[in-house]
């Protein structure tokens, strides 16, 4: 499995990606960042619907009803990170 923070790979994983992908998924971050700029990781997993960005805000309520456009959807939200932890975890 595969998680991609930032342009970061978890050293826990070992991971050997053509170059396109590697390109592709930092474009996709970077796309992620720009429409959101709460945006701190992005998790994808080949062969999965695991493909989701990660937000982190001064609380742990806004996500839970914002949806990663900004819109307002009860109970759909938006994966995010605990507001006590680093972004650079």
């Amino acid at each position: 499995m595969l998680i991609h923070l930032g342009i970061r790979l978890l050293k826990s994983v070992t991971i050997n990606l053509p170059m396109m992908k590697k390109k592709y998924l930092k474009s996709k971050f970077d796309g992620l960042s720009a429409t959101n700029s709460d945006t701190i990781a992005y998790i994808y997993a080949p062969g999965t619907q695991l493909d989701e960005p990660v937000v982190q805000t001064k609380d742990n309520s806004t996500y839970l009803d914002k949806t990663f456009e900004g819109g307002n959807k009860p109970l759909f939200g938006t994966v995010f990170m605990d507001t006590d932890n680093k972004k650079d975890f």
